[in-house]
């Protein structure tokens, strides 16, 4: 009996997704760092992380409903010349569950999803 309510309470209970990504710069180019689906409850990033260099980290909670529904979308941007910012690379990318995930971006500005405990990652090669 134990057991099937720990089942039922798994299947039944993931319905948002909590999240915590540590999100970290592989690249000296500066950069800025956003995770967005416009469609998805209660997940809204205020603002753009910025970064400076190499090594850099942050930290970024993702808590969400129905979080495996449709893609995420990860972007980063930089300044181009004249010093506004223009898209560099983007990545779909599926995700859920209850976990830690790492978020690498790579010297080329393209996201990763790199090591991951208790999230589910799907439907894109970006799930390292």
């Amino acid at each position: 009996m134990l057991t099937y309510l720990l089942f039922c309470g798994f299947i039944l209970g993931i319905e948002c997704c909590e999240i915590r990504s540590m999100v970290k710069s592989l690249a000296e180019t500066p950069f800025e760092f956003r995770l967005s689906r416009p469609d998805i409850g209660g997940f809204e990033m205020k603002e753009n992380l910025v970064f400076n260099g190499k090594d850099e980290q942050k930290e970024l909670l993702i808590k969400a409903d129905d979080c495996s529904v449709k893609p995420w979308k990860m972007e980063t941007f930089k300044q181009n010349p004249e010093g506004t910012l223009e898209l560099a690379k983007e990545a779909m990318v599926k995700f859920d569950g209850k976990g830690v995930m790492d978020i690498k971006i790579k010297e080329d500005l393209q996201p990763w999803i790199g090591a991951r405990v208790g999230v589910y990652c799907a439907e894109s090669w970006f799930c390292g």
